[in-house]
């Protein structure tokens, strides 16, 4: 409760990691589930989170990590960075199936994601790639723009028309502005 400070609920799952975010209504929330390769899909209501469908982004033994989620404007796709995988991966919101995968270079290790709000592109943050990547999600095969950030990019923010985007870099202490 935001005006108490107190808990009023908890979930527990084998495994959470970075990724957070919330369905636009509001109905349900996305957890990164990390070394268990999978996001969690909370159903949400009156303060307290649900059992979760499970969405599979890999096998375990794959390790690739899921980190940082968005949600496409129209709710259709979930991006998933794997900060182990070394790739993006498309999730479709309804099924769990695999849209799209976007490779990176061995220890690139994407780490958050946005979609602008075209829907149809989306940046990641590449923490071991002191870049971002701009990913046409129409052609996902293609191969990402990169733009230079500071070392080890991680976190993403932008403004609400997209126009720019923020990026934090852990080990220099700044943060880039991209237009």
């Amino acid at each position: 409760d935001a005006e108490s400070g107190r808990t009023i609920s908890r979930t527990a799952q084998p495994n959470f990691y970075y990724g957070l975010v919330f369905s636009a209504d509001g109905s349900t929330l996305y957890a990164s589930g990390g070394e268990t390769e999978v996001v969690y899909a909370f159903p949400f209501a009156k303060g307290y989170l649900a059992a979760p469908r499970v969405l599979k982004v890999g096998e375990e033994k794959e390790q690739r990590v899921p980190c940082g989620l968005a949600l496409s404007p129209d709710g259709a796709t979930i991006a998933v960075a794997e900060s182990w995988g070394n790739a993006v991966t498309l999730l479709d919101e309804k099924s769990g199936a695999i849209k799209a995968r976007v490779n990176f270079d061995k220890e690139t290790r994407p780490y958050d994601v946005r979609y602008l709000p075209d829907g149809k592109t989306l940046v990641a943050s590449l923490w071991g790639g002191a870049g971002i990547a701009v990913i046409d999600t129409e052609k996902p095969d293609a191969a990402p723009r990169r733009v230079a950030t500071g070392d080890v990019p991680n976190e993403l923010a932008m403004t609400r028309d997209g126009a720019r985007v923020f990026v934090s870099n852990a080990n220099i202490n700044t943060i880039s502005v991209i237009d």
